[in-house]
């Protein structure tokens, strides 16, 4: 593999962990399939793992107290579909 330690060094200089992580991923599911179909006795990249990665920030939207007493206020509750649409909002 000696194409991998670019491509690696090229990643993790632009902060694209989980690009890496994909790659190292790939290459073992490749290696897991030749060992698999007896084309290797075994997987070098079998110990290899990337960097970690987690994503602990998330934007969920809120909706602020007139907005929600509007889409509230809004909801027609003389047909069926605002009935039932109704009671399932918090």
């Amino acid at each position: 593999m000696p194409t991998w330690p670019p491509i690696s060094r090229r990643c993790r200089r632009n902060g694209q962990r989980l690009t890496v992580k994909q790659h190292l991923a790939a290459i073992r599911i490749l290696h897991d399939w030749l060992v698999t179909g007896q084309v290797m006795a075994s997987n070098p990249a079998h110990a290899v793992r990337g960097p970690r990665y987690s994503a602990s920030k998330g934007s969920t939207p809120v909706l602020s107290s007139e907005e929600a007493t509007a889409l509230l206020e809004d909801m027609d509750v003389s047909t069926v579909v605002g009935l039932r649409t109704g009671p399932s909002l918090p």
